[in-house]
């Protein structure tokens, strides 16, 4: 009697979440979507899908582009910046479908049928999606809030000022050396460098902006999610974006001394190194704080000088303890 129960409830809260059109397809016949198509990655195409319902499906597909451009890069580059990304990436895909979803059983758009009150488009057309599992929250949304605020809270605290603003004299005399276009291209939604000045963070984060902050609206536009849905996603995507930058900075400084190294076989190179810079200057100093008098730049510290630090911190915390 246990058993029957459990089950009847669990196919009570599959039913909360699964469309009308599936309950009602015949039994041995294959459910067919009143509303569109069903897409890979759980994207719907509407009938007769206007230019902006075709902008919206591509944009739904960002977050699962980012993933793939992820693993690409970690196949050539092998880095800890790609296994962090893909460790948030499977965390919060988890923590939504796993947990979230399943505690709050709310249905995706049009899963009730066109009953009165189901939603419409401007021409009284009933509109939904046909994905067929609970919609809150969104984890398109979740994903693509995320990416973000890890580049943004990574680029925060790696932002220097440029040698022209810390030496604006000299820069109509001497021309400074800048990056190339081709070095700051990262598939990865964390700063390829130790460091980058103003203007770089700028470029950078506007273009990882233009593709991640439309996608929440995006899936309530392909009617995949309510704006509650999406909203609620987006919101859980920053959370754990926070939580899980922290606890990257703190294996940041933990591990600092193995940088540039290989574990894992030798199949990772650990090249997510914590925040440190240095004033460089050509002008001699003296023991009164005073304008650099030549041209001045920071610069990211060495692998070596970093792990070198590290390792005179500990060896003198050992002094100390002793």
């Amino acid at each position: 009697a246990a058993v029957a129960e459990a089950a009847l409830s669990c196919d009570m809260n599959h039913d909360l979440c699964t469309p009308w059109w599936v309950i009602d397809a015949a039994a041995g016949e294959v459910a067919t979507c009143p509303y569109g198509r069903k897409l890979p990655g759980d994207v719907t195409l509407p009938h007769d899908a206007n230019p902006m319902e075709w902008i919206a499906v591509v944009y739904s597909y960002v977050p699962w582009l980012v993933i793939f451009g992820v693993i690409f890069e970690l196949i050539f580059r092998r880095g800890t910046r790609q296994v962090l990304v893909l460790g948030f990436t499977v965390l919060s895909t988890s923590i939504n479908e796993l947990v979230v979803k399943r505690l709050i059983l709310a249905p995706r758009p049009g899963a009730y049928g066109p009953a009165p009150g189901a939603m419409t488009n401007i021409n009284g057309v009933p509109i939904g999606s046909c994905c067929t599992t609970c919609g809150m929250p969104s984890s398109h949304a979740t994903m693509s809030v995320g990416f973000l605020m890890l580049c943004l809270m990574d680029g925060i605290l790696r932002i220097v000022p440029s040698q022209e603003a810390l030496s604006p004299g000299w820069s109509k005399d001497k021309p400074f050396s800048r990056r190339t276009c081709w070095s700051m291209v990262s598939l990865t939604p964390l700063l390829p460098h130790q460091s980058f000045e103003q203007l770089e963070f700028i470029a950078y984060f506007v273009i990882w902006f233009c593709l991640l902050i439309p996608v929440p609206m995006m899936r309530v536009r392909t009617h995949d999610h309510t704006a509650s849905q999406a909203y609620v996603g987006g919101w859980l995507g920053g959370v754990e974006a926070i939580l899980w930058f922290r606890f990257m900075r703190f294996l940041a400084n933990k591990y600092r001394h193995h940088l540039g190294k290989t574990f894992c076989c030798g199949l990772i190179v650990h090249d997510y190194g914590p925040i440190a810079f240095r004033v460089q200057t050509k002008a001699e100093t003296s023991e009164d704080w005073d304008h650099f008098q030549g041209p001045t730049r920071i610069v990211s510290v060495a692998l070596d000088e970093l792990r070198g630090e590290f390792d005179d911190e500990e060896s003198h915390a050992n002094s100390d303890t002793e």
